[in-house]
């Protein structure tokens, strides 16, 4: 992923496509714990898709990062919020608004029961 995202960032975009797909490639023999990181790979290659005018291949990238967040061998735990919360906006950046409410309200439900929990509340 890092190597894909400087590739990237500088611009070249078809070698950046071919390290996200190797990172996907290894993340895939890692399941299920890396369910949120292939999740998150499949945003970043959405959002490279963007900047490289390839919007056909966004919506496909952005139901298997969707699929990511709906698994249910996925934690709904502080680690799950924070990649909520980070995810969130890049979704309604695409136009999944509903997914990007349901991503914050996810993070900020989470948030709030860790605070109750640690004494932390104020409400």
């Amino acid at each position: 992923n890092n190597m894909a995202l400087a590739y990237e960032d500088e611009g070249d975009y078809k070698r950046a496509e071919a390290y996200y797909k190797r990172a996907l490639a290894i993340m895939e023999g890692l399941r299920p714990g890396s369910i949120l990181e292939l999740a998150l790979t499949w945003i970043n290659l959405a959002v490279l898709y963007e900047k490289w005018g390839q919007e056909e291949e966004i919506d496909r990238c952005l139901a298997q990062a969707a699929e990511g967040f709906h698994s249910n061998e996925v934690a709904h735990d502080a680690y799950y919020a924070f990649n909520c919360r980070k995810s969130a906006a890049t979704f309604g950046h695409f136009g999944y608004f509903r997914l990007d409410r349901e991503l914050t309200e996810e993070a900020e439900r989470i948030y709030a029961a860790a605070r109750r929990e640690s004494g932390k509340y104020e409400g």
